[in-house]
């Protein structure tokens, strides 16, 4: 672990993560920032005094992450939560490599961003807003879909209404000029118009599995 000691109800008695410290990493919601994520774990992280966590900035002051897991179950439980946060896993996730290696890049801009993404409807009534569901986002989305890739190709389109999106984090709040987006079980997930455009950038359909 780091020499930053993490309380104790997130370790075991093993010194492992505890069942509800994974909990918090798979349910932690983007707007709640992923930095403060990352600060979350490091302390729990196996060996991250070693070398075992690096972190450093980027071009243009994106953050990345360079964490092994040294082959430390505890570890892996904690890369095994974080793939479960999709939201995480899908804006963030840059590479993993044989032995246990991953690399994580938090753009500056989705930490700055992600906080104000609705902040426009929060002055409506919920009864005035559209509640985008996996049963109504094909309907809603309809003619306007196109496929775009970040890491792995997604479905999307560009909202011309104020609505929000129940998540496992809760109530997501979205602004016309948002974007909505599909996970892998094609639920819907909203992501900032400018978030969108610095992460993803457009494909064809017929090139997707190029």
């Amino acid at each position: 672990m780091s020499s930053e000691r993490p309380p104790d109800w997130d370790i075991d008695h093993l010194e492992y993560p505890s069942n509800a410290a994974l909990d918090k990493i798979r349910n932690w919601a983007w707007e709640d920032g992923f930095e403060n994520l990352m600060r979350f774990i490091k302390p729990l992280w196996r060996y991250a005094d070693c070398g075992y966590w690096k972190e450093k900035r980027q071009y243009k002051g994106r953050k990345r992450y360079y964490l092994s897991t040294a082959g430390w179950s505890g570890n892996e439980d904690i890369i095994a939560a974080l793939r479960q946060n999709f939201a995480f896993w899908a804006l963030c996730w840059v590479k993993s490599e044989r032995g246990g290696h991953y690399v994580f890049e938090i753009p500056v801009k989705l930490e700055k961003q992600t906080n104000r993404l609705g902040e426009r409807t929060m002055d409506k009534k919920k009864s005035e807003l559209l509640e985008v569901r996996k049963d109504n986002v094909e309907r809603l989305g309809a003619g306007k879909w196109r496929f775009f890739r970040k890491k792995v190709p997604t479905r999307a389109f560009q909202t011309d209404f104020d609505f929000f999106i129940h998540t496992r984090e809760g109530a997501v709040y979205g602004c016309a000029g948002d974007w909505i987006a599909l996970d892998s079980e094609g639920n819907p997930y909203p992501i900032g118009d400018k978030i969108f455009r610095e992460l993803y950038e457009p494909v064809e359909e017929e090139n997707l599995d190029k």
